[in-house]
């Protein structure tokens, strides 16, 4: 059946123009502008034409969003930044992990149900990830 999950996850080829991503992230075009001048982010404009709007691609997006929840939370800039940067190192462990590892996700009615496949190699247990309608979580041992 293979990994429904990692079908889903390539988003390479998604621009967005800094009036779209200050209206996605709630951060003005000024405060981009100055985070690009600063190096904390980058656009995809071309070296060669200076000229070109300034354009995102998914990764920066989500580092904007990053950088503005640390800042909402009391960081400042650079602290927002720091803190960014580290949960960005993280996040291609957590994908990897989450591409290879899962193996269904079923939604019942009143809960979803994450298969993470055998807990071992005996292949006697499954790990399943339990969310239920009030978003609790947790998980379980089930035999085979």
């Amino acid at each position: 059946m293979g990994n429904p999950i990692g079908k889903f996850m390539d988003s390479d080829n998604l621009i967005f123009g800094i009036g779209q991503v200050s209206k996605i992230t709630g951060v003005s075009s000024r405060s981009l502008r100055y985070w690009e001048s600063q190096g904390y982010i980058s656009t995809l404009k071309s070296d060669n034409d200076k000229q070109t709007s300034r354009q995102y691609n998914v990764q920066n997006l989500l580092k904007i969003f990053r950088i503005k929840h640390f800042q909402d939370e009391g960081y400042t800039l650079q602290g927002a930044v720091e803190k960014a940067l580290k949960l960005q190192a993280q996040l291609p462990i957590i994908k990897t992990f989450m591409e290879k590892q899962i193996q269904d996700i079923i939604i019942e009615e009143d809960r979803g149900v994450i298969d993470f496949g055998f807990c071992d190699s005996s292949q006697k247990q499954r790990i399943i990830g339990i969310v239920d309608r009030d978003a609790n979580t947790h998980f379980e041992i089930r035999d085979v």
